[in-house]
């Protein structure tokens, strides 16, 4: 996590995309002989499931691990095919990752479109990674990740925590704990 945040602090960002991968860890097949690990009861039998279920100890980890092979270095029949995460100064683009968010800034308009265009979504077709539309924001003046807002390269806590944290103060001036 240290890395991705210092990877908002190169460069100038001011383009900046998120995307949230829709249902990611189902998109992970579990292999046949592993299913009855996961499997459950209920009104019609036994199920199993033939991706990846949230809520294994597990999970996570493997989800990270899945993003690492889809963003980071390959060798293709022995061509070297570069990483795209973190930042990458010849794009003069970041791209980091927390779970199934994915979060680009670029310095220009331009720069951010072709690290879409060519290097961002051509990985994420071949994965393949389902994208929420609801929740992908592209050419934005600002992102919202993990509780932070990132505008022009500063980081500081999103309204919506900043609203809550002011109320909370608020009561707690109004009606202090007893201890």
């Amino acid at each position: 996590m240290e890395t991705d945040i210092d990877s908002i602090f190169c460069g100038r960002p001011r383009i900046y995309s998120q995307t949230d991968a829709s249902n990611g860890f189902w998109g992970i097949p579990v292999r046949p002989g592993d299913r009855h690990k996961a499997a459950f009861v209920g009104p019609g039998g036994m199920w199993e499931y033939s991706g990846m279920p949230q809520g294994l100890k597990g999970a996570p980890s493997t989800y990270a691990r899945f993003g690492d092979l889809v963003f980071g270095h390959h060798v293709i029949s022995g061509k070297k095919i570069p990483s795209v995460m973190g930042y990458l100064p010849h794009l003069k683009t970041s791209l980091f990752i927390f779970v199934d968010d994915h979060n680009m800034m670029s310095e220009t308009f331009e720069d951010h479109f072709h690290f879409l265009a060519h290097h961002y979504f051509p990985r994420v077709a071949w994965a393949p990674i389902g994208l929420s539309g609801s929740k992908t924001f592209l050419f934005d003046d600002h992102a919202n990740s993990v509780g932070f807002e990132i505008r022009e390269g500063r980081v500081r806590p999103s309204l919506k925590h900043r609203t809550k944290f002011a109320k909370w103060k608020e009561e707690y001036r109004q009606e202090p704990p007893k201890t």
